[in-house]
């Protein structure tokens, strides 16, 4: 079963009808589906010589030579009995078997490197032998499709993607894998025979996000409930451990990215640097981890409104941190051991239903694409951004709107409001208020140059009563978030 990657995949297959040899890296998160894109890929294509080489993480070079070799032969149907020392002979070998091998017009060899930074170990100088096998053999052939990949986003970036060394320059193609979006997502639980409302959905996403693997994880013979009891508060549980294992996987040992997302999970509205500095009680930079975290597309950077460079406000959007830090984390496990209904009370309370909301708005953050293009703007260049205000009066609350949709090109301005409710969402007399003095406060503060449009984004729709005209300019349910964008 193979889900979406429409826009990754005719990519790739743009890169194979070239007239020329390719250099493509692919990276994002662990289980996010990139040795899978690559295999259907090349399945689809009906690639006649396609030739993969894995990683195995921790084993010494002689061991990882000795795989590459056994993958070889049996792929050309050949037998090697010489001794392989080192990467470079095993790139000459390699070259001399290529020389073999004669394809018809428009076809191509596509060698896939997978887990490469585990094949890159210390010492083993996999990385220059590669890029002198790419630099002196592929690039001077017409028929060759290299493509590297590695869950360490660490490595990918900064030893591939960014490098500044032999392999400068030399990529002919990136390709970022994030995680699925709602729409996505529901094709997948479909084809795996779930039949869930848009809603079930909504809140299967905020627990798992669009990961494919924590989705495969899912079986449609019990609730959604019982597959989250299951998969995070039972003993062998295939999540339970997930979240320790992801950012070492993705970033290694001794780095600030799982402290900076231990910190980000506290405040759904984010943080500047210096503000994840003085919490993490160093001087030193985090601009790097955080780009990477970005990259990766575990944290969004949004700029408050009215200005470009200054207090950049760093915001978790990755659900499944969201949900462990909440959650699972810190929960005894004796209280585990002894209650198989655990995640059935606490999806009871009142926390929980309150914690849906500030998830919802997350979700919306992440879909803004989708918003977009359901006020008729897709096409309309804008910025997101966050705004606030504090008061001078200690007596009174300061303003803050998480998310603004600036129209880049003239004063037109959507104000966009989330709510999560089992119902109709009611606007209240009081919430009424609220609104209007949030706009007051921004008018002011912007000497009335905006045009302002409040847009509500709810579960279930909202209540045309006495106050609704009064702040609500248009209003849209969860569908649009599950719209082609």
């Amino acid at each position: 079963m193979f889900i979406g990657r429409e826009k990754e995949l005719s990519k790739l297959n743009e890169i194979y009808q070239r007239k020329s040899s390719s250099y493509t890296a692919i990276y994002g998160r662990r289980r996010i589906g990139k040795t899978e894109i690559v295999r259907h890929f090349a399945k689809e294509k009906k690639v006649k010589l396609f030739l993969e080489f894995t990683g195995e993480y921790n084993s010494p070079i002689h061991y990882q030579l000795a795989n590459f070799i056994n993958r070889l032969e049996r792929s050309l149907s050949f037998s090697y009995r010489e001794k392989i020392g080192s990467w470079s002979q095993a790139f000459i070998l390699l070259e001399s078997k290529l020389d073999e091998v004669f394809l018809g017009d428009g076809e191509k060899i596509v060698l896939f490197f997978d887990e490469m930074p585990w094949l890159d170990s210390d010492n083993s100088h996999f990385f220059s032998s590669m890029s002198y096998f790419w630099n002196t053999y592929c690039e001077k052939r017409e028929d060759i499709m290299l493509v590297v990949c590695g869950s360490s986003a660490s490595y990918m970036l900064n030893r591939v993607v960014n490098n500044q060394g032999p392999n400068h320059n030399r990529l002919t193609d990136i390709i970022p894998l994030f995680p699925f979006d709602l729409k996505e997502t529901k094709e997948m639980l479909n084809e795996m025979g779930f039949r869930l409302s848009d809603m079930a959905i909504v809140e299967t996403f905020m627990t798992f996000g669009g990961v494919a693997k924590y989705l495969s994880y899912l079986n449609p013979q019990w609730t959604l409930k019982q597959n989250i009891q299951k998969l995070c508060f039972e003993y062998g549980g295939m999540l339970v451990d997930e979240y320790e294992n992801l950012f070492i996987s993705l970033f290694g040992l001794g780095g600030h990215h799982q402290y900076i997302i231990d910190i980000l999970v506290s405040k759904w509205s984010g943080f500047t640097q210096s503000e994840i500095m003085k919490r993490l009680k160093t001087t030193a930079s985090m601009k790097k981890p955080l780009e990477e975290l970005v990259v990766s597309g575990f944290v969004s950077k949004e700029y408050k409104f009215g200005q470009k460079s200054r207090d950049i406000v760093y915001r978790l959007q990755d659900p499944f941190s969201y949900f462990h830090s909440k959650w699972i984390k810190g929960v005894n496990s004796n209280i585990l051991l002894h209650n198989d209904n655990y995640w059935q009370e606490m999806s009871s309370t009142a926390s929980y239903n309150s914690w849906k909301g500030f998830a919802f708005e997350n979700i919306c953050h992440i879909h803004l694409k989708n918003i977009k293009k359901a006020l008729g703007i897709s096409g309309v260049l804008t910025q997101s951004n966050y705004w606030s205000s504090k008061s001078d009066d200690k007596s009174k609350k300061g303003a803050q709107i998480d998310l603004l949709i600036k129209h880049i090109k003239s004063n037109d301005i959507e104000i966009i409001e989330c709510k999560y409710y089992s119902g109709e969402f009611t606007i209240s007399k009081k919430y009424r208020d609220e609104i209007i003095d949030k706009m007051n406060t921004f008018n002011e503060q912007t000497n009335h140059r905006y045009n302002l449009r409040v847009i509500f984004i709810t579960s279930n729709g909202i209540k045309h009563n006495a106050h609704y005209n009064d702040i609500c300019q248009n209003n849209f349910s969860i569908e649009i978030l599950f719209t082609t964008v």
